[in-house]
């Protein structure tokens, strides 16, 4: 109800924290290329960013979707597999 305060509190556990002078070929390298792999052998995989705004959380995931997308494509047309681009 919108008459009494009711707050949720969570911990989270993280795996990486970057600074900002990490580029984003390193944060592909230490975040989604592993799950890229796993991704060709059949796993879903899922990455969450979490930041505050304006902390170029849209900058880097745009920067890990061109790696990502580059990689499934040349894993898939590796193994063979017809690729539609």
């Amino acid at each position: 109800d919108m008459r009494h305060m009711f707050m949720n509190h969570h911990d989270f556990a993280f795996d990486e924290a970057f600074s900002e002078q990490i580029g984003n070929e390193e944060v592909y390298a230490r975040t989604a290329r592993d799950l890229v792999e796993s991704t060709l052998t059949g796993r879903c995989c899922t990455v969450m960013m979490y930041g505050q705004t304006g902390s170029g959380k849209t900058y880097t995931m745009s920067a890990v979707y061109d790696r990502v997308a580059k990689d499934l494509f040349d894993g898939l047309a590796s193994t063979g597999r017809k690729v539609f681009t």
